[in-house]
């Protein structure tokens, strides 16, 4: 009956292989393992090998695709697609847009001959206005220290020692300052937190923005060590994507 079953869909797909190649072999293998209900698991295999399809050759786009690995990291975020909780219409929309690459900025093609900054005169990309552009310093600000907050509530909730932008001397005798320190005891290794908000451009950027840190504030060590009485301290960069992705691991 199964056997049947499977002649029939090949059938019935091979007119688009195309969009379809590789389903019947992954079909075959769900039913060897399960089953109990193949018509269920073929659709989950199609599904799954249609997404997957999709996620690349967005990912492939060499400039709307920019960055959009990082989004497979985080379900969360790509429920955003199809849920706007917490948010109005007009602020889903532009959260697609962002996403997609389309917002209305300058450099993007057709937006206009001019694509310099209306206000600094570099150019008017996404990233640069998210992330440069002194017209936006205040908000960028308050969006760091909301997500610096964030971060260290929710170690105090459980129970570490954590402390927010606090100075230090590096070695060079300047003044520096760091954004998060956290312990709960202190023979056990301590971190220093440095969450950076930035567009995301490829799938290797957390871990560039980890060592971009590390490089940073590792000479800062010492005094951390003295001051608190640590025995090991690590520095972790975490990268924050500007459209909503978050570092998963270190």
């Amino acid at each position: 009956m199964h056997r049947l079953w499977i002649r029939n869909v090949d059938f019935f797909l091979s007119p688009i292989p195309a969009a379809f190649a590789g389903l019947l072999t992954l079909n075959i293998t769900f039913l060897e393992k399960n089953n109990k209900n193949p018509k269920k698991k073929i659709t989950q295999a199609m599904r799954s090998h249609l997404r997957d399809n999709e996620f690349k050759t967005w990912s492939d786009l060499k400039s709307k695709g920019r960055g959009v690995e990082l989004f497979k990291h985080c379900p969360e975020v790509n429920k955003r697609i199809v849920e706007k909780r917490g948010l109005t219409n007009t602020e889903w929309i532009q959260i697609l847009k962002m996403n997609g690459q389309v917002a209305p900025v300058r450099a993007n093609h057709g937006r206009g001959q001019d694509n310099h900054c209306r206000f600094c005169g570099e150019i008017e990309t996404l990233g640069h206005v998210l992330g440069f552009c002194d017209r936006g310093y205040l908000l960028r600000n308050t969006r760091h220290n909301t997500v610096r907050t964030l971060i260290a509530d929710e170690f105090r909730r459980l129970k570490w020692n954590a402390f927010e932008e606090v100075n230090c001397i590096n070695p060079l005798k300047a003044n520096q300052r760091i954004d998060i320190i956290v312990y709960k005891n202190k023979n056990d290794t301590s971190y220093i937190i440095d969450p950076t908000i930035r567009i995301e451009t490829s799938e290797n950027q957390p871990e560039e923005v980890n060592q971009e840190k590390k490089a940073h504030y590792d000479s800062v060590i010492p005094y951390f060590k003295d001051k608190y009485g640590l025995r090991e301290i690590e520095v972790l960069g975490v990268f924050i994507g500007a459209g909503g992705t978050i570092t998963v691991e270190l």
